[in-house]
């Protein structure tokens, strides 16, 4: 039987602790080059005039998938998936390693005991459990090393902690997220505000919505920055489930 396909992909703190308790099971990402295949050349391709195929593709992809016009050669291009149905997401996060001093060998350890997962809400809890042996500090005074903060983008592999297995992909616009697919993004709820005040949240560094799809509209600005979700990109909207170990 053939291994399925393994992916990397970026996900931001806030999005760690939904994806742990299984409330998130939905992403999107911008439909670009680095995530997607096409059966014509890249550069050029006008996705304002993009519409969506139901498929199946002449190529066997059974859909749904994306054309897209290129003005230069006046056809339209299939624009797929590179993440399919049936592959795996391997979640790159932001961590912290232990870096051994130059005297000792130097580097950043390969051992699972010397990673802490910087999104945990204990993860302040296990670093000083382990200070009795190691210490992590700004001055790097700490002889034998320290703990280093390390960008989720530089997580390898055999550190990652969660696997997603993708159950759909489909095209769409942005801001056509509906109400259950924008809880299924992972959005915070509280039925304990006072009528008339808003108990959705994109995460609890943002401010609280009357539904969900406007919670996730602030997330997404504060991934994509100010005009993001005006700009309403086509995206690829990835459902899945987390695989348990």
């Amino acid at each position: 039987m053939t291994e399925p396909k393994a992916h990397p992909k970026n996900f931001s703190g806030p999005m760690i602790p939904p994806l742990l308790r299984d409330d998130k099971t939905n992403t999107r990402r911008i439909i670009a080059k680095a995530n997607s295949t096409t059966t014509g050349k890249w550069d050029g391709l006008w996705f304002d005039g993009a519409r969506i195929d139901p498929g199946p593709a002449i190529t066997g992809y059974p859909g749904p998938f994306l054309k897209v016009p290129h003005p230069e050669d006046d056809t339209a291009h299939r624009v797929f998936p590179r993440i399919q149905p049936g592959d795996l997401i391997w979640v790159k996060e932001r961590h912290l390693r232990w870096r051994h001093k130059p005297s000792i060998g130097g580097g950043l350890s390969e051992e699972e005991d010397n990673i802490i997962y910087a999104d945990d809400p204990e993860w302040e809890h296990l670093l000083a459990e382990r200070a009795h042996f190691k210490r992590y500090n700004a001055d790097r005074a700490n002889p034998a090393g320290n703990w280093e903060m390390i960008p989720s983008l530089y997580m390898p592999r055999w550190a990652s902690r969660i696997t997603l297995l993708v159950e759909s992909v489909r095209p769409e616009r942005v801001q056509e997220i509906s109400w259950a697919d924008a809880i299924a993004e992972g959005v915070e709820y509280t039925g304990e505000r006072e009528p008339g005040f808003g108990c959705w949240r994109g995460h609890s560094g943002l401010p609280w919505r009357n539904t969900p799809q406007e919670a996730f509209q602030d997330l997404w600005e504060s991934l994509h920055g100010p005009g993001a979700w005006e700009r309403n990109d086509w995206v690829w909207a990835y459902q899945f489930s987390r695989v348990k170990p």
